[in-house]
């Protein structure tokens, strides 16, 4: 699963630096809330909460619901569900 989900936030990656200016992805943090299965994503003032298979996962659904916010096409319904 971790490659994988690796792979996902890597493909996530440059469309979250095209669309938000001067972003550094080390601003934003996960925290796992029960067994490894249901997690938080932060970024400023922004919270998304859902379940992943692991942290990478989490991270990518929370760029991508991040993103989804800001409106940018093609990430209304990106966020992967288990």
């Amino acid at each position: 699963m971790t490659s994988f989900s690796r792979n996902l936030l890597a493909q996530v990656t440059p469309d979250v630096r095209k669309h938000v200016p001067g972003v550094c992805l080390m601003e934003a943090w996960i925290h796992c809330l029960d067994r490894r299965t249901q997690w938080e994503f932060h970024y400023g003032d922004f919270q998304w909460t859902g379940r992943a298979g692991d942290a990478y996962e989490a991270r990518y659904n929370g760029w991508c619901a991040y993103l989804a916010s800001l409106g940018v096409e093609g990430y209304a319904r990106e966020v992967r569900r288990n």
